[in-house]
């Protein structure tokens, strides 16, 4: 898997074809080549993810099987008998550095933030991210301090990387990130995670992680925390708790984990 943002270069160089990586509910991912394997995510009208370009009518994405052939065109992407309509445009989802996080501070204080691996792990986790946001802070090489925790955790974005996604986005809003995960690194954890992880290090984040620094009171920083909660099986409460760890670390209260309940 190559590095940078891989979906404005395709709408310049259609048609492409690909196959399906892997499928989820309102999400799939199409391998192609780019330089090396890369992972092309293609969404449903509404739903924004990092570097990713929306199609409509996705009601077939649940009959997509991984291994598919996928065609996309000017103004289509086909996979087997099913065509979709394709949206022009690619939604980055660069994050805004510096506004108002208050709110949401208060808010992650008062929650119970738990992440999904073994208690043991998990402090080993938020030491690692303590060490990254003192590296960026130092202007001092960061990888060192990824390599214990990349791909630790279950399924297609284990919990570790989710956590380090959600360090990224406080990281980001503070101070630009030079990147710092090399490729080899990244083949130790899953190509959809090592994908947003690269997006993360560019400062590049879903909606849903953007509405969380966007937010201007406390009714919309609610609904935005609700709704990145609701982020998959477990992701949106490890990319939280890694957030969380983030803020704290960057502010230099690293006395302890965070509050679990």
């Amino acid at each position: 898997m190559t590095n940078g943002l891989l979906c404005l270069h395709t709408l310049r160089n259609l048609p492409l074809k690909g196959r399906v990586h892997s499928v989820f509910e309102h999400a799939l991912n199409i391998e192609v080549d780019h330089g090396g394997k890369c992972l092309l995510t293609v969404v449903q009208s509404g739903e924004w993810l990092p570097d990713s370009i929306q199609v409509d009518n996705i009601s077939s994405f649940c009959s997509c099987k991984p291994g598919d052939t996928a065609i996309l065109t000017d103004d289509s992407l086909q996979i087997g008998y099913f065509v979709f309509a394709l949206r022009k445009g690619v939604y980055e989802g660069q994050i805004k550095m510096g506004s108002s996080v208050d709110y949401l501070k208060k808010m992650l204080q008062n929650l119970p933030l738990t992440l999904h691996v073994p208690r043991d792990y998990e402090e080993r986790v938020y030491v690692s991210i303590k060490k990254v946001c003192a590296a960026v802070k130092s202007d001092m090489p960061a990888e060192r301090a990824c390599y214990a925790i990349l791909g630790l955790g279950s399924g297609l974005t284990p919990a570790a990387d989710d956590a380090l996604v959600g360090a990224f986005a406080a990281l980001w809003h503070d101070t630009p990130v030079k990147p710092f995960l090399s490729e080899g690194l990244l083949s130790r954890t899953t190509d959809v995670s090592g994908k947003y992880l690269r997006c993360a290090q560019l400062g590049f984040f879903s909606k849903r992680v953007l509405d969380l620094f966007h937010a201007e009171n406390e009714a919309d920083t609610e609904k935005a925390i609700s709704e990145v909660l609701s982020w998959g099986a477990s992701s949106g409460m490890d990319m939280l708790w890694g957030l969380s760890c983030a803020m704290d670390a960057w502010k230099e209260h690293t006395s302890s984990l965070p509050v679990i309940r």
